[in-house]
């Protein structure tokens, strides 16, 4: 076969040419301020606000790295963390980040209309970190094997005898979602009858129940599946991940007493390089088109923006409403360490 020769450039072709390469080379060079983010979150997610952020702000080079919570905590606790903006980043992190003095004060324009903020009443602005993403705990079953009329529909509902040793629930000591099941319980006790140890009372009913605790929701879908389990406790994104992967069969209810919420949020890092850029990007987050994009590859409710209800496929989730718990972020600040270990005294070893 014959190698095909590429023709040679006319003049203007090549002084043009020449000129695109220059404007790619000024772009990408030194003329751009570069932002270090720090994320766990899906690539897919990360691709589209990399897009759409540098078509907004071609002056500004973002740049993600990822690592797991605990290892990036531990940099930023340390004062040496080399990166920006810590985004996506579980709200118990954030808070100790923030007790250290790790982070840097902010006031992102979507913050004072955020659904959850970390700031004192009446003031949405200057915090250390913004809450972002949100998603229920929720109670799951396999529709096939637990009819839609006998599933819970509530909490208490839980601690019904048909459910004794068939529910499996994230392990408080080791996951988001089971600290946040504990902290959730002690807080709505706390505020409903300033009585902490009624919280602890329900846990320990709800340890009766358990067949067993799990370190992810997998294993909870797992339990289902093979029939192990009856119910599971586990977030709704969670659920709706596995849903829309190879366990349609899934089911679940959103407690109609109200729910608690695992959180995700968003801050700048003391010592950050780029702290303009910082806030820019954080104003940027609150935009309708992250919301949409941050809902279609998480499944966890957007706190800034809107979401666009025709960018998500048909059958993308259930529609099921909820109340969440009020997150109470500074007693949990302050008190979720104490109340995981007595989770471990009092429930965990009955």
């Amino acid at each position: 076969m014959e190698r095909l020769r590429r023709a040679p450039l006319r003049a203007g072709a090549a002084v043009a040419t020449a000129a695109v390469a220059a404007a790619t080379l000024a772009c990408s060079g030194g003329d751009r301020a570069r932002l270090l983010v720090r994320t766990d979150l899906p690539l897919e997610l990360r691709a589209s606000v990399e897009t759409s952020f540098e078509a907004l702000h071609p002056d500004i080079d973002i740049r993600f790295s990822d690592a797991p919570t605990e290892e990036t905590l531990e940099e930023v606790l340390a004062g040496g963390a080399d990166f920006d903006v810590w985004w996506g980043a579980p709200a118990r992190a954030l808070l100790r980040a923030e007790a250290s003095g790790g982070l840097l004060p902010s006031a992102p324009s979507w913050a004072s209309n955020s659904r959850h903020t970390t700031a004192p009443e009446g003031d949405a602005g200057g915090t250390s970190w913004h809450p972002w993403l949100a998603t229920p705990l929720v109670i799951a079953f396999d529709r096939t094997v637990v009819a839609l009329s006998d599933a819970p529909s509530d909490w208490v509902d839980v601690l019904h005898h048909a459910w004794f040793d068939e529910v499996r629930v994230p392990d408080p000591a080791s996951t988001e979602a089971g600290a946040t099941l504990v902290a959730g319980m002690a807080v709505a006790a706390r505020r409903d009858d300033n009585d902490l140890n009624r919280g602890f009372d329900w846990l320990a009913r709800l340890h009766d129940q358990v067949d067993g605790y799990v370190p992810d929701s997998r294993g909870a879908v797992d339990a289902l599946r093979r029939g192990d389990a009856l119910l599971a406790i586990m977030t709704r994104a969670d659920a709706e991940a596995a849903r829309g992967s190879d366990a349609d069969w899934l089911h679940y209810r959103l407690p109609t007493s109200g729910t608690p919420e695992v959180v995700r949020g968003v801050g700048i890092v003391a010592g950050a390089t780029s702290t303009e850029a910082a806030s820019t990007f954080l104003d940027y987050l609150g935009s309708d088109d992250v919301a949409t994009a941050a809902k279609l590859h998480t499944h966890w409710e957007p706190l800034a923006g809107a979401v666009d209800d025709a960018g998500m496929p048909p059958g993308f989730e259930l529609p099921q409403n909820w109340r969440g718990y009020a997150p109470a972020f500074d007693t949990i600040a302050a008190e979720l360490d104490g109340w995981v270990d007595r989770w471990e005294r009092e429930v965990r070893t009955r």
